[in-house]
Order: C-alpha cells, then structure tokens, then sequence
C-alpha cells in the first residue's frame, strides 16, 4: 500500500483494509451461523420431531446430546458434520471471492535497492 498511495494518504490506504478485514470476518460469522441454522434445524426435527427450533438453538452444539435418545445421537452427529461441512464451503467460497477481489490491486515492491545486491563481510 505505502509504494501505491501518496505519503499524506497513508494512514487511510492502511486503515481502510484494516476496516474491510474486519468488516468481511463479522459478516462471514453470521452468514456461518445462518446457514448452519439452515441447515442443521431441519434435519435435526427430522430426526427428533418433537424439538423446537428454540430448543435446538439454546442446546448449542454440546448440549444437543442432552435433548435426543442415544439411539438419535449418531444420526444428530451426523446431522450436525454435515451442518459443519456446508459452513466450511461457504467460507471458501467466500475466500475465494476475497482473493478475486484482490487481483486487481496493483503490486509494488517496497525494497528501494532493487535488483542490487550488496556485499557484506562478517567479522568474527
């Protein structure tokens, strides 16, 4: 950034990525959260139908075991992993747009003696 911008605006070419960096990781956590909701509530219900959806939700991932008979929890663990897997191609998915964003922006070196190479001895 500092070998693109002018000196005087420095402070805001770092700042500004700084703010996106953190504005896209609050996004990120709640589209996760919705779409492991999503994902997760109806199969849930599927396997143990007399849930609710808030039963679910203020179970937390720990507490779903405490709400299903042992005979439903393989079937929730494997509601739950299956929940998970979708969040983490989300989130590459949002990553790979993350980095096709970022082509565009141009690449400078910040070296100033570039292409020089120096040569130091050491003393011992």
């Amino acid at each position: 950034m500092q070998t693109v911008v002018r000196t005087r605006d420095i402070p805001i070419a770092t700042s500004v990525p700084l703010f996106f960096q953190l504005l896209g990781c609050s996004i990120q956590v709640a589209i996760a959260q919705a779409v492991l909701l999503a994902k997760l509530i109806p199969q849930i219900q599927s396997i143990a139908p007399s849930l609710t959806e808030r039963q679910i939700i203020e179970a937390g991932a720990t507490g779903l075991k405490f709400l299903v008979t042992a005979e439903q929890l393989p079937a929730v663990l494997k509601a739950y992993a299956k929940s998970v897997d979708i969040v983490f191609l989300v989130s590459a998915a949002m990553t790979a747009l993350a980095v096709l964003a970022a082509l565009p922006i141009e690449w400078r070196s910040v070296k100033k003696d570039k292409g020089k190479t120096k040569n130091t001895v050491a003393v011992a």
